[in-house]
């Protein structure tokens, strides 16, 4: 099997993120902007750009 390096960036701020069942869940000002399976990560970076 083929291992990707995939990356999950955080850059808006106040962002918060949570774990699902197998999926982390993205969530901002209250409101699910994304879900993404556990298994297809292999790290997650915070920051903000300027």
């Amino acid at each position: 099997m083929k291992k990707h390096l995939n990356t999950l960036f955080i850059t808006t701020q106040g962002a918060y993120l949570s774990k699902e069942g197998e999926t982390v869940v993205v969530k901002i000002d209250g409101e699910v902007s994304l879900r993404i399976p556990v298994h297809t990560l292999t790290t997650v970076c915070f920051g903000v750009t300027k």
